[in-house]
């Protein structure tokens, strides 16, 4: 995505990938194109106020329907649908938990809803106490979606280049040098680290533990329309579960 900006911009780009493009934590993404934070809106309005919580919300947004947006102007088939996105409370406790979150984002003018038991007991095979329907929202093949993102920016003039192992970053005053494994250097003004959770290594303070998740596919399926709206859904809870359907069902 940033190559893609940028290079739309007029801005000289170099991406550098250390396996292959598209792979690790893209390929395994959950492809739930949301503007949810990891934190909910009530949360985060406890820790930082009402202004930058819904500030942030607000960008989280944009950024989505920018997405949305770009994906039309793509080559390939992205597999990119709009289709609501469910938040599925697991315990009475969480209903709460939605419904304090129902009423933040209502304030706020987002658009969610939030199910009583007689409508989940209509649109959903399986009972839960409470559910928060959140639109826009979308899933995408993560794999076609960041190919297809890379294909434009090589057409605006960016360098790919896959493969390239390990890097060593040299900082000097006003430009930074990339020392690639296999040899070559890349002198820039900037350097952006988009690597996902592997950037952690590059930061002076632990943020985060890792821990391994997992994902499952079934076989394609004789259904079209699974539940309402063939939503992506996901739980309350850490870790969530999480669930979509797929194009070839």
């Amino acid at each position: 995505l940033l190559a893609h900006s940028l290079s739309e911009k007029g801005v000289a780009v170099v991406l550098l990938e250390r396996g292959h493009m598209a792979m690790g934590s893209t390929a395994a993404s959950t492809a739930l194109l949301q503007y949810d934070i990891d934190l909910a809106l009530h949360e985060l309005v406890d820790r930082m106020g009402e202004k930058r919580a819904v500030r942030a919300y607000e960008l989280s947004l944009r950024a989505l329907n920018d997405l949305i947006e770009i994906d039309p102007k793509l080559d390939g088939d992205t597999e990119l649908t709009k289709r609501p996105s469910l938040r599925l409370a697991r315990t009475k406790k969480d209903a709460a938990f939605l419904e304090k979150e129902y009423e933040a984002r209502s304030r706020s003018g987002f658009d969610v809803e939030l199910w009583d038991a007689t409508r989940i007991t209509k649109n959903l095979p399986f009972a839960w106490p409470a559910v928060l329907e959140t639109t826009p929202s979308a899933t995408a093949d993560p794999y076609r979606l960041t190919h297809a993102l890379l294909h434009s920016a090589a057409d605006n003039g960016a360098l790919l280049f896959d493969k390239a192992g390990e890097a060593r970053i040299e900082r000097r005053p006003r430009s930074v040098v990339v020392h690639t494994k296999r040899g070559p250097k890349i002198t820039a003004r900037k350097i952006v680290i988009a690597c996902g959770y592997e950037a952690v290594d590059h930061l002076p303070i632990k943020v985060v533990s890792l821990s391994s998740t997992y994902a499952l596919v079934t076989e394609p399926l004789p259904d079209e329309n699974f539940w309402y709206k063939n939503s992506s859904f996901w739980t309350t809870g850490d870790p969530y579960y999480y669930g979509r359907t797929t194009p070839d069902n």
